[in-house]
C-alpha cells in the first residue's frame, strides 16, 4: 500500500510543473528549501531500487548533480549525498546507469562517472576538514543551528559507504580499510559524551546527558520558558549540539543549542544502527525494562492543578523608620491546562503606619522587572494599587491577563514600602513570612531562580479564585478530586499496592476518621460527583 502511494505521488510530481514550495505561513520563515531536484532524484532512485522500473531513472538522471556531494552534507535541504549513495547501489547492479547519466546530463564522453567515488570524495572532505570545520575538541561542525544533525548525517553516509564498499576508499586508496567507519565512531563518541564539556547530547543517555531540550510536551510548557525541572524525559532525542568552539547551553529556551526535531534523530539513529552493525558484539544488549518508570510517587496524584510562587527578598530600612522591601517572584504551575487569567497577591500590614487605616501619599509601589514584558510583544503584567483585605491588612495584585502561565518560573520584581514620611516594617506582613531573605548585592543578581524558595503566603488566583498559597485568614485552595485518586485508593484497598508513606495515606482519609477504608471510597465518589455537579 505504501508503495502504491509512493508511485502515485511520484507520478503526480512527474506529470506537473515542479518548484520549491513556500512551506506555509510558519515554516516559510525557517525552512525554506532552495531546490527540488535532489528530493525528486532521491525518490526516483528508491523507486527504481524497489521496482527495477527503468522509467524512474529516465525521470531523474537529467536532474542529478553529480558533483554536489562534496559541496555539503546530507540534510533536510541537501539530499545529494543520499542520491549519490543510492546511485552507487544502482551502479553495482546496473552499471549502465553511469553511461545513461552521461548521456542524460550531456557530460563529456571522457569524463569519469563513478557515483561511489564521488561519495568517497565527500567523506574524505569531512575527515580532513576541507568541508566543515573541526572544533578544538575534534568535532566536525557545519552549522550552529542543530550541529549534531549534520555531524551524525556525515557519520551515516560514511558508514553506509563502508557497508556497500566493504571498507575500501575508492577516492583515496591510502586510507586504511574502514577508515570512514572508524572516523564516524570517533565523532559519535564525541556526541555521546567524550568532549570538553563531558556532555552527552542524547537526552536520557547517562547522568551527563542534556536535561532541558526545547520540546513543549517534555518540558510541560506552552512557550519557551525555562522550568526548574522538566516534567518528562524525552528519551533518545538528539539535542541541537555544540558550537564550533565546543560550547553548549543546556536550557529549554535555547532552540539553537537544544532544539530537538525529527530530522535531527533521523540520521543519528541510522548512524547508531550502522555503528552497531559494524562494531557491535554480544555485550551490547538492549536495556531491560526500558524506558524506566517516570519519577514520581503517590503525592504526585495530588499535583497537576497546583499553582505556587517562589522567590526571595531584601529589606532596605531607613534610619528614620521608613524603608522598602525588594521582592522577586517566580510564578509556577503544574497544571495540565494553561491559564490566561492568573494573578498573585502580596498581603501586607499597615499596622505600623501613623494612620493605619489608609495608604499615605508617600507609599512606594514600583515594578522593577517583568519577564513577560521583555519576551512577548504586547503582553505585560499589571500591578494594582493597594487594596484593603481586612482591617489593617492590604494587598497588591500582579495580573497576567491574556498570557498563559505555564511551568515557567516567570519572573516579576517590585519594590514596596516608603522612603520617607512614615514607618515601614515588613516583619508583620502576612506574605513576607517565609520568603527567603538575601544578603549582599540584591540588584546585581541575574536570573535568580536557583536562589528562590517557595513562598507559601504569596497567593495565586485563577479568574479571581484562590488556587495557590494561604490567605491571611487561613483559607487554602479547594482540593480537586479525580478518577486517578479512586484507582489508587482501590489498589490499596485490594492489597495490590500500599501507599508510599503515612503522609500519603492521610491524604486518602477523605472522611477524616483517622483510617483509610471503604468508607473513604464512598466519600471520594461523593466528592468527585459533587465536582461534576
Amino acid at each position: 500500500k505504501c508503495l502504491d502511494y509512493a508511485k502515485a505521488l511520484f507520478d503526480f510530481a512527474a506529470a506537473n510543473d515542479k518548484g520549491v514550495g513556500k512551506g506555509g505561513d510558519g515554516p516559510a520563515s525557517f525552512y525554506t528549501s532552495s531546490k527540488w531536484e535532489d528530493d525528486y532524484s532521491f525518490a526516483a532512485c528508491w523507486l527504481y531500487l524497489i521496482t527495477k522500473d527503468h522509467r524512474y531513472l529516465e525521470e531523474c538522471l537529467p536532474y542529478v548533480d553529480y558533483y554536489a556531494p562534496p559541496g555539503y552534507v546530507y540534510c533536510w535541504n541537501d539530499m545529494w549525498n543520499g542520491v549519490s549513495i543510492l546511485l552507487g547501489r544502482i551502479q553495482d547492479i546496473y552499471p549502465e546507469v553511469c553511461e545513461e547519466y552521461r548521456s542524460a546530463a550531456g557530460r563529456n564522453p571522457y569524463e569519469e562517472i563513478d557515483f561511489w567515488k564521488m561519495e568517497a570524495k565527500a567523506i574524505n572532505a569531512y575527515m580532513t576538514g576541507e568541508k566543515g570545520k573541526y572544533s578544538p575538541g575534534g568535532y566536525l561542525f557545519f552549522d550552529k543551528w542543530g550541529s549534531c544533525r549534520y555531524n551524525t548525517a556525515a557519520q551515516f553516509c560514511a558508514l553506509l559507504y563502508d557497508k556497500y564498499q566493504n571498507g575500501k576508499d575508492t577516492y583515496n586508496e591510502k586510507n586504511a580499510a574502514y577508515a570512514f567507519s572508524d572516523w564516524a565512531m570517533g565523532q559519535m563518541e564525541y556526541v555521546i559524551g567524550d568532549n570538553p564539556l563531558n556532555r552527552c547530547y542524547v537526552v536520557g543517555y547517562g547522568e551527563n546527558a542534556v536535561k532541558y531540550p526545547h520540546h513543549r510536551a517534555a518540558s510541560g510548557l506552552t512557550m519557551a520558558e525555562d522550568p526548574g525541572e522538566q516534567k518528562h524525559v524525552l528519551w533518545g532525542a538528539l539535542a541541537g549540539g555544540p558550537d564550533k568552539e565546543d560550547n553548549h547551553s543546556d536550557t529549554t529556551a535555547d532552540w539553537i543549542y537544544n532544539e530537538v526535531t525529527i530530522d535531527y534523530n533521523a540520521a543519528f539513529t541510522c548512524a547508531a544502527a550502522a555503528l552497531y552493525a559494524r562494531y557491535g558484539d554480544e555485550t551490547m544488549q538492549p536495556e531491560k525494562d526500558f524506558p524506566p518508570a517516570e519519577k514520581g510517587n503517590d503525592n504526585d496524584l495530588f499535583s497537576g492543578d497546583g499553582f505556587w510562587v517562589s522567590g526571595y527578598c531584601q529589606d532596605s530600612p531607613e534610619a528614620t523608620g521608613a524603608g522598602v522591601t525588594k521582592l522577586t517572584f517566580f510564578v509556577n504551575t503544574d497544571s495540565l491546562e494553561p491559564h490566561e487569567d492568573i494573578s498573585i497577591r502580596y498581603y501586607f500590614s499597615i499596622k505600623e503606619f501613623e494612620n493605619n487605616t489608609a495608604i499615605p501619599a508617600s507609599f512606594v509601589l514600583q515594578k522593577t522587572y517583568d519577564q513577560v514584558e521583555t519576551e512577548v510583544s504586547g503582553k505585560a503584567a499589571a500591578l494594582s494599587e493597594p487594596k484593603q483585605y481586612k482591617d489593617d491588612i492590604w494587598y497588591v495584585e500582579i495580573s497576567w491577563d491574556g498570557y498563559a502561565i505555564a511551568n515557567s518560573n516567570k519572573k516579576y520584581q517590585l519594590i514596596i514600602g516608603m522612603y520617607f514620611g512614615d514607618n515601614w516594617d515588613s516583619s508583620n506582613d502576612w506574605s513576607r513570612k517565609g520568603i527567603k531573605e538575601l544578603e549582599g548585592d540584591y540588584d546585581d543578581i541575574v536570573g535568580g531562580v536557583e536562589l528562590a524558595e517557595k513562598c507559601d503566603n504569596v497567593c495565586v488566583y485563577a479568574g479571581g479564585k484562590l488556587v495557590g498559597g494561604t490567605e491571611p485568614d487561613g483559607t487554602v485552595p479547594a482540593k480537586k478530586y479525580k478518577a486517578a485518586h479512586l484507582v489508587r485508593l482501590n489498589r490499596m484497598l485490594l492489597g495490590i499496592q500500599d501507599f508510599d508513606s503515612a503522609e500519603t495515606a492521610a491524604q486518602f482519609d477523605f472522611n477524616n476518621d483517622g483510617r483509610v477504608d471503604t468508607f473513604d471510597e464512598v466519600r471520594l465518589r461523593q466528592l468527585i460527583a459533587a465536582q461534576i455537579d
